[in-house]
C-alpha cells in the first residue's frame, strides 16, 4: 500500500490507484493518515470536517466514510483501518505513507550534515522529490487543513533550506544561484533563503549582486512586515562588504563516524539495496529502552536476506555501540568458543573452563549498555538462551525458525518488494532494462539470494540479459546452480538442502508434503485439497491428511524451517524452493509426486466450469492446475482437468489467460497425441472459442474449420466434441461476415444437438443461442425472437439465470427484439441482463459489452438518447480498452454510439465516431458485414447533417445497395440506410428532412 499526501491525496495498491470517494471522505483519510498509528477520536474527525457546526448525523456520516474507506483499502499490505476505543486508527507500515518516508529521509539528512554532507544532500534531495504539489490543497476549505497545511509547509521549507545548506557545504554555489531566483520569489520573507542566496552570489565572485540582494530583502521585510533584517543577515552584509575570508568556500573535512572499540563483523555488502523500513523498525525497537525489545529476531526462509540485513544494521549503527560481535550460531557447539574470543578481546581473565569464561563475559556485558551481539542463523532459542547477557545492550538473531517470541521481538523478513529487486539487479547490471528487470524479478520470485546470484552470473559471463532470461525460463535448474555470491551460505540450489534433510528425520510426512507442493503453483495450497481425498498419497502423509489436526502439525513443521508460510486455510511455498526440491528428487519419486498432485487436483474439480456458483472453487484450483499442466497430460483425467480450467477461464471472461493456456496445449497434444486424437480436438475446439472472444476472427475460423472437419471424420458429426466445435465456429463465421454460412451451420448444429442430446443439453442451448444471433444477423428477426425466447426460458430453467450460456442467450434475444421493433421489451431484458452480466462477469466481459451495445440501440429507439449516449460511450471506451479498437464488439458499440449521437443532435461527434468505425469495419470485417452496414447507416445521416451532402449520398447509395444484396429488404439496417439516404436527398434539395425520418435515428427503421 502506498498512501501519498505530499500533493494531491492518492492511495495506490500494487501499481493501481484506488478510488477514494468525494472530498469529505478523502478528508477523513487525510486526517487518519496524518495521525497514522495513533487513535483519531471521532469528535476530532467531526471537528476537522465541520468545525463548530456539524450536522446532527455527523457521527453516522463519519462512520459511513470510514466503512467505505475500509472496503477500498481492504487491509492492503502494510495498511489496516480499524475501530479503536473512542475513534479509529489507520495502521501503516513504516514505508506506506510518503509523509513518513519524507520525515525519515529528512531526519537521516539532518543527522549526516556534520559527518557526511554528500549523504546529507542526497537524503534531503530524495525527501524533497516525494513532494508532488501543495499539501492538502484540495482540502483548503476543510477546517482540519487550515491547521495542518502550515505545519506541512514548514516541514518542506525546513528540509529545503537544509538541503541548500548541504549543497553550499559541497561547493555547489554556482548551481544554486539559478535555483534561488524561483525560491526567493516563492518565499520572499524567508530570511534563511535570502542569506543562502547572498552567500552563493558572493562565492561566485558577484559581490555587487550579493549586496543588491541584501538591499532587496531588507526593503521587502520593511514594506511587508515593518521590520528590519535579522542579525544573521546584517552580519552577512558586513562580512560581504569587508570581504571576510571566512565566507569563502573550503572543501569539507570528511569525518568518519566513530567505530566500535571492539568489533568483529562480516564485510558490508556494497550492493545492499532497500529494506529501509525493516532497518528503521529494528533500530526503533532496539532503541526503545524496553527490556522486552532488547532481543530482536529476524526470521524468514533461506535466501531471503536475513544475514545481509543484520550485517547492514550492524555497520549502519556501529557508532551506537562500543562492542559489536558477530557469532555464527548455526552449530551450537561452536557458540561458546566465539564468546570466549570476545572475552579475550575485552581483556577479561580466562576462567578455568569455557563455561567460567563465558560467565565472566556475561557479567561484564550485563554491566555495560553499548554492546551488540548478533547470533546469525540460530537454529532454536534453546541453543542461545543461556548465552544472552541481559542488561542494557542489544541482541539481534537471524533464524529460519519463527518461534522466538519468548525471548523478545520478531520481525519477519520476506522477499524484496518488486521495485527493490529491480533496483538491485539494475545497479549491478546496467544493461538490464526496466522491463527485463521486472520479468527477471518475477522469475526469481524477488528472492534476494536468487537476484544476487543472477547478477553475479551475468557479471561473470557478460551474457546479454535477454539471453539469460530466456535461458532461465527453459533451464532454471541449471542456472540455479551457477553464480558465486559472497556473503550468502551457498547458492539457491543448496540453500534449503540442510533444512529438508533435518526435517526428513523429524517429520517425513512434512517432506512428502513439500515434495507434493513442488509440483503445484507458488500460490496458497488449500488443505482441503489433501483432506478431501488423501487416497493417492503415500504414507505417512496419507494418514496425516486424513486428520485435520495432524495435517496442521505437518504444515507447522514446514513453517518451523521457513520452507513454507501458513495461510488462512492452507500453506504456500516459494517458487525457488519448489524448483530446488524438484531438482533434488530421484526420477521415480519425482514422477510419483507429480502424479499425486494431478490426482488430487482431478478429485477436487468442483463441477460445471460455466456455473458461477463454482467459480470461487475453480479460482482456488486454477493456478495449481496450470502449474501441473505438463504433468497432467499423461492421463485422460489430467487432460480433462486442464480443459475444465480453460472452460472456467473462458466463462469468467479471462480470454487472454485462456488463450495462453489453449495455444501451447493444442501444440503439445498435436505433438504427443496427434492432430486427430479426441483430446487434441477438444483442446482445439476450446481454442476456437477463445479466439472468437478475443476477436481473432480469421484465426478462429481457420482453427474451427480444420477442427470441425477432423472431428466429423474421426468422431462423427453427432459427437459432442464435434457439436461443441461447430457451436464455436458459428460465432467465428458470423463475426467474419459470412452470416449465411453461420446460419446454415447453426441450424444443422442445433438440429443435431436436439436430436442426439436433447433440447436441454448444454451444447444444444449454446447452439440455439448461436442460431438466434445468426437468424438476427441474416434479417430473420421474427424467427430469431421466437427461438431466442424459447432458448432463454430453457437456459434459465436448466442452467439458472446467471449461467454464462443463459446470459449469452439473453444478449442475443435483446438484439433480436431490437430488430423486430420491440424496443420496450428489449430494454427490459437488456437492463436485467446487463445488471446480471456486470455482477457475474464484471463490466468488461464480452457478453456484458454485447448486451450494453444492444441496450444502447434499444434506448435510442425509445428516444432515451441521453441515457443511450452515456451507456454507449462507456461501453465503447471499455471495448476499446479491453478488446481493442478493431474487435467486432467494439465496432458494434461504435455504431450504437453513432446512432445515439445522431439522436442527441450531436452530428459532429457522430460523424467522427462513424468515420473511424467505418474505416475499421471495412478493413477488418469487409464492407458487407452487418456491423459495417449499421455504422454506415449512422454515418450517412451524420454526413448530411454536417454539410457533406454529396458524401452522404454516395455512402447512402452504396450502403443501400449492399444491404439489399447482403440482407433482406425488411432488415432493420436496410430500412435505416434507406431512411438516412432519403434525409440526405432532402438536405441536398434544400428541404428539411421529413418528420418520419427525424428524432430517433433508428426509430422508423426498427419500429
Amino acid at each position: 500500500m502506498d498512501i501519498r499526501m505530499l500533493g494531491p491525496l492518492e492511495a495506490w495498491d500494487q501499481g493501481r490507484p484506488l478510488p477514494l470517494g468525494g472530498v469529505k471522505q478523502r478528508a477523513v483519510l487525510a486526517m487518519l493518515a496524518l495521525r497514522a498509528n495513533r487513535v483519531a477520536p471521532v469528535e476530532q474527525l467531526v471537528e476537522g470536517l465541520w468545525a463548530t457546526e456539524p450536522p446532527a448525523s455527523a457521527v453516522n456520516i463519519v462512520q459511513v466514510y470510514v466503512s467505505r474507506l475500509r472496503k477500498v483499502l481492504a487491509d492492503g499490505p502494510g495498511c489496516t483501518l480499524r475501530r479503536h476505543g473512542p475513534g479509529y486508527v489507520l495502521e501503516l507500515g513504516p514505508e506506506a505513507l510518503d509523509l513518513h518516508r519524507f520525515e525519515r529521509l529528512a531526519r537521516e539528512g539532518a543527522e549526516a550534515a556534520t559527518t557526511g554532507p554528500e549523504t546529507a544532500a542526497d537524503r534531503l534531495a530524495e525527501a524533497l522529490q516525494l513532494w508532488r504539489g501543495e499539501p492538502l490543497a484540495e482540502f483548503v476549505d476543510e477546517p482540519f487543513a487550515q491547521a495542518e497545511r502550515p505545519w506541512l509547509q514548514e516541514q518542506r521549507l525546513a528540509c529545503l533550506t537544509a538541503r541548500v545548506e548541504a549543497d553550499l557545504g559541497l561547493g555547489r554555489h554556482a548551481q544554486l544561484v539559478g535555483e534561488f531566483e524561483a525560491l526567493v520569489r516563492a518565499h520572499p520573507l524567508v530570511e534563511e533563503l535570502h542569506r543562502q542566496l547572498i552567500l552563493s552570489l558572493y562565492r561566485c565572485g558577484r559581490q555587487a549582486d550579493a549586496l543588491s540582494a541584501y538591499r532587496r530583502v531588507r526593503a521587502g521585510l520593511a514594506d511587508e512586515l515593518g521590520i528590519d533584517a535579522g542579525r544573521r543577515l546584517r552580519d552577512l552584509e558586513a562580512a560581504v562588504l569587508a570581504q571576510d575570508p571566512r565566507l569563502d568556500w573550503t572543501p569539507p573535512v570528511r569525518v568518519d563516524p566513530p567505530v566500535a572499540r571492539v568489533q568483529k563483523l562480516p564485510s558490508r555488502n556494497a550492493h545492499f539495496t532497500g529494506r529501509g523500513g525493516l532497518i528503521e523498525q529494528l533500530h526503533s525497537r532496539l532503541a526503545s529502552g524496553d527490556c522486552s525489545a532488547a532481543v530482536q529476531t529476524l526470521h524468514g526462509m533461506g535466501g531471503v536476506g536475513k544475514t545481509q540485513l543484520a550485517i547492514e544494521y550492524a555497520h549502519r549503527f556501529a557508532a551506537d555501540y562500543d562492542v559489536v560481535w558477530w557469532i555464527d550460531a548455526e552449530r551450537p557447539v561452536l557458540i561458546g568458543e566465539q564468546l570466549t574470543a570476545l572475552a579475550a578481546r575485552l581483556g577479561l581473565p580466562p576462567g578455568r573452563t569455557h563455561a567460567e569464561t563465558i560467565d565472566r563475559l556475561l557479567v561484564e556485558l550485563r554491566g555495560r549498555d553499548r554492546w551488540l551481539l548478533v547470533f546469525d542463523n540460530a537454529v532454536r532459542p534453546s541453543d542461545i538462551v543461556d548465552e544472552l547477557p541481559g542488561g542494557g545492550g542489544h541482541v539481534v538473531v537471524t533464524s529460519r525458525f519463527p518461534g522466538w517470541g519468548a525471548l523478545g521481538g520478531r520481525l519477519e523478513v520476506d522477499v524484496l518488494p518488486r521495485a527493490e529487486t529491480i533496483a538491485l539487479l539494475r545497479a549491478r547490471i546496467p544493461a538490464l532494462s526496466q522491463s527485463q528487470g521486472d520479468d527477471l524479478a518475477a522469475e526469481l520470485g524477488d528472492l534476494p539470494l536468487a537476484a544476487a546470484q543472477a547478477a553475479a552470473y551475468l557479471e561473470q559471463t557478460d551474457l546479454p540479459p535477454g539471453d539469460y532470461l530466456r535461458r532461465y525460463r527453459t533451464r532454471r535448474a541449471t542456472l540455479l546452480a551457477r553464480g558465486e555470491v559472497p556473503g550468502y551460505a551457498g547458492r539457491v540450489d543448496t540453500a534449503w538442502a540442510l533444512s529438508v534433510e533435518r526435517l526428513r528425520d523429524q517429520d517425513p510426512a512434512a517432506v512428502q508434503l513439500l515434495e507434493l507442493a513442488a509440483f503445484l503453483a507458488p500460490e496458497p495450497v488449500p488443505l482441503s485439497l489433501l483432506a478431501r481425498r488423501p487416497d493417492p498419497l503415500d504414507e505417512p502423509l496419507r494418514t496425516a491428511a486424513a486428520d485435520e489436526d495432524a495435517l496442521g502439525d505437518t504444515v507447522g513443521s514446514l513453517v518451523s524451517y521457513s520452507l513454507a508460510r501458513r495461510h488462512r486455510s492452507g500453506f504456500q511455498v516459494h517458487r525457488l524452493v519448489q524448483a530446488a526440491v524438484r531438482e533434488r528428487l530421484e526420477p521415480g519419486r519425482r514422477q510419483a509426486a507429480a502424479e499425486q498432485a494431478v490426482a488430487l487436483l482431478a478429485a477436487a474439480l468442483p463441477g460445471t466450469p460455466e456455473d458461477p456458483a463454482r467459480w470461487d472453487a475453480y479460482a482456488e484450483l486454477a493456478p495449481h492446475v496450470l502449474a501441473a499442466a505438463a504433468d497432467a497430460e499423461a492421463s485422460p483425467a489430467g487432460r480433462r482437468l486442464v480443459l475444465d480450467i480453460d472452460r472456467y477461464l473462458q466463462a469468467r471472461g479471462d480470454s487472454v489467460a485462456s488463450r495462453a493456456v489453449c495455444e501451447p496445449l493444442v501444440e503439445r497434444r498435436r505433438t504427443a497425441l496427434g492432430p486427430d486424437h479426441p483430446d487434441t480436438l477438444t483442446a482445439a475446439s476450446s481454442l476456437t472459442r477463445v479466439l472468437v472472444q478475443l476477436g481473432e476472427v480469421a484465426q478462429a475460423r481457420g482453427v474451427g474449420e480444420d477442427t470441425l472437419d477432423r472431428a466429423r471424420r474421426v468422431l462423427g458429426s453427432d459427437h459432442p466434441t464435434t457439436l461443441w466445435t461447430a457451436a464455436a465456429l458459428i460465432q467465428a463465421l458470423g463475426l467474419s461476415g459470412d452470416v449465411v454460412a453461420a446460419r446454415a451451420l447453426a441450424e444443422d448444429t442445433w438440429r443435431r444437438c436436439s436430436r442426439v442430446l436433447g433440447a436441454d443439453a448444454a451444447v444444444t442451448l449454446l447452439s440455439a443461442a448461436a442460431l438466434t444471433g445468426a437468424l438476427a444477423a441474416t434479417g430473420d428477426a421474427e424467427q430469431a425472437r421466437a427461438l431466442g425466447e424459447d432458448t432463454l426460458g430453457r437456459c434459465r430453467r436448466v442452467l439458472g439465470a446467471d449461467h454464462a450460456t443463459t446470459l449469452w442467450a439473453a444478449a442475443a434475444l435483446t438484439t433480436a427484439r431490437v430488430q423486430v421493433g420491440e424496443a420496450g421489451a428489449s430494454r427490459v431484458l437488456g437492463e436485467d441482463t446487463l445488471h446480471r452480466c456486470r455482477r457475474v462477469f464484471g463490466p468488461d466481459h464480452a457478453t456484458t459489452l454485447w448486451t450494453a451495445a444492444a441496450l444502447t440501440l434499444a434506448r435510442v429507439e425509445l428516444r432515451d438518447t441521453a441515457s443511450a449516449r452515456a451507456l454507449g460511450e462507456d461501453t465503447l471506451a471499455r471495448c476499446r480498452r479491453v478488446l481493442g479498437p478493431d474487435h467486432p464488439r467494439t465496432l458494434l458499440a461504435a455504431g450504437a454510439v453513432a446512432h445515439a449521437l445522431n439522436g442527441e443532435g450531436d452530428f459532429e461527434a457522430a460523424h467522427d465516431v462513424g468515420e473511424e468505425a467505418l474505416q475499421r469495419c471495412t478493413r477488418r470485417l469487409g464492407p458487407d458485414h452487418p456491423i459495417a452496414l449499421l455504422v454506415a447507416a449512422a454515418l450517412i445521416r451524420a454526413r448530411a447533417a454536417v454539410g457533406d451532402v454529396e458524401g452522404a449520398r454516395d455512402l447512402g447509395g452504396d450502403t443501400v445497395r449492399r444491404c439489399q444484396q447482403a440482407l433482406s429488404p425488411e432488415q432493420a439496417i436496410t430500412v435505416s440506410s434507406e431512411s438516412a439516404l432519403s434525409d440526405a436527398h432532402d438536405r441536398g434539395n434544400g428541404r428539411t428532412p421529413h418528420l418520419a425520418n427525424s428524432g430517433s435515428p433508428v426509430a422508423r427503421a426498427l419500429g
